[in-house]
């Protein structure tokens, strides 16, 4: 592995490690403490006092207007079952109320991301980490044969919380199971954060956490696909039920991992209705935050959050493979290390996807293509403050189907779909509590997780699933 520059690889260390992200929050505040120590040695203390107050009334009535405006707006599909598992689910009666102290999208990342570095610090989940073996085809455009051999192989590392081996099981083996597809460039312990794996637990889910290629490890082969691979998916789909047959399946999808469960779901379901009965098959599904389209799902990116993301996403899949990815295609990692935004960055990496260019990696992979085609139960949420994702995408007429529905016109026609769209809640924080946006958990779990209105919704709807389930066993 090429080193970079050591500016390069101090930027690196602050933003991809714990330790580095800590300094980086501990740095911010020391010099906004010493800072304000020094304004007041020159500032009177009645300008300080009119200051406080001023802004004080300031925020009360930018709160207060939020609240005022602060709405949920509901788009569901046709059948009843829909509309009942709907009813079991009590938090999306009303939108989140972020706090008063964090209601500003930018502003809900702070206490958001200090809990989840301090909770994979102080009290990080004790994961059954097991290698899953998964081969890809060298040319995924193309069928199968021996000009096109399943030689691309790799390992991804499956995570089982609680564990599913032991002389004492904390969870039965037929307990549901929420199958989590991380962010960007996150790991187990950061999907991102780790309230959504101690909620679910404590509900009585078992979360399991895929670290796809190159999130848990370096890569052994130059296969690799940023928003995660459908064939990858399926060979895991059959490790968890050789280890765990008679276990309900749920699949979720957090940012960027959103992708891959419409891009699944429509794949498997359309192969199932087709009379192919060895698709995978799901309970249900769940997207936080997608980005719908992926020609343009990053152009809202806007400075920091661009340059860190990309910067981050560089060092973690391209430098820390370089090797490997510049043996396979040198051409396409210098366009992808030369990119100047993560959408042109995308379009770089297909060929580490399996495919010889964008456009065919985008005629092959992109969710909006197969979204019609999905049957399984499938919630989806955005907040329409994320500053990320670019929410238009799912109220654009689509140049993909016949007619130009929206991706909420076809969700509107579907069965069993489901989109929950509150005024608030940032890129994946979903803060909900007007003073202290914290709730309990067991002990063994950390006593205290972030109220993320979004991944409570994500397992209230599970839970209604099951319920629907029930009826008719």
């Amino acid at each position: 592995m090429a080193g970079g520059s050591p500016w390069h690889n101090f930027t690196s260390f602050l933003l991809t490690s714990h330790v580095g992200r800590l300094t980086l929050v501990g740095s911010v505040c020391a010099v906004i403490f010493a800072v304000c120590r020094l304004l007041a040695k020159r500032v009177p203390r009645e300008a300080w006092q009119a200051l406080a107050l001023s802004i004080g009334a300031y925020v009360i009535y930018c709160y207060a207007k939020f609240r005022r405006r602060n709405q949920l707006r509901t788009f569901m599909g046709t059948s009843d079952a829909i509309k009942r598992i709907y009813g079991h689910m009590e938090s999306a009666k009303a939108a989140p109320r972020p706090p008063f102290w964090a209601f500003d999208p930018f502003v809900q990342f702070i206490p958001w991301v200090i809990y989840n570095l301090l909770a994979s610090i102080l009290c990080p989940i004790p994961f059954e980490a097991v290698p899953t073996e998964v081969k890809g085809l060298r040319d995924k455009t193309k069928p199968e044969g021996p000009d096109n051999p399943r030689d691309l192989i790799d390992e991804v590392i499956v995570n089982y919380y609680p564990p599913t081996t032991g002389d004492t099981l904390d969870l039965a083996l037929d307990a549901p199971i929420v199958l989590i597809e991380p962010g960007l460039t996150c790991t187990r312990q950061d999907v991102p954060g780790s309230a959504l794996m101690r909620l679910a637990v404590a509900r009585g889910f078992r979360a399991v956490v895929v670290e796809r290629r190159a999130h848990g490890q370096p890569l052994k082969s130059p296969r690799w696909n940023l928003f995660g691979d459908a064939d990858d998916l399926e060979q895991v789909y059959s490790a968890i039920r050789r280890r765990l047959p008679d276990a309900p399946l749920f699949w979720v999808g957090i940012s960027s991992g959103a992708k891959i469960i419409i891009e699944g779901l429509g794949k498997y379901d359309r192969r199932r209705a087709n009379g192919d009965n060895t698709a995978p098959r799901f309970a249900g599904g769940c997207c936080i935050c997608p980005g719908y389209n992926l020609e343009t799902c990053f152009l809202k990116f806007a400075w920091p959050m661009s340059t860190m993301c990309l910067r981050s996403t560089q060092d973690k899949f391209m430098v820390a493979n370089e090797a490997v990815l510049r043996a396979h295609d040198e051409k396409a990692y210098d366009r992808a290390m030369a990119a100047p935004n993560l959408q042109v960055f995308l379009a770089a990496v297909a060929p580490f996807a399996g495919y010889p260019d964008a456009k065919a990696y985008f005629e092959n992979e992109n969710p909006v293509l197969f979204c019609q085609d999905i049957t399984t139960p499938c919630l989806i949420m955005n907040a329409e403050d994320d500053p990320m994702t670019v929410i238009g995408n799912a109220f654009v007429p689509s140049l993909f189907h016949e007619g130009n529905p929206t991706f909420v016109n076809i969700l509107e026609r579907s069965q069993n779909g489901m989109l929950l769209l509150p005024t608030s809640g940032s890129h994946c924080p979903f803060l909900d509590g007007t003073f202290f946006p914290f709730a309990l958990v067991p002990r063994h779990l950390g006593g205290l997780v972030i109220s993320n209105w979004g991944e409570r919704c994500a397992i209230e709807f599970f839970e209604g699933v099951l319920i629907e389930r029930s009826k008719t066993e």
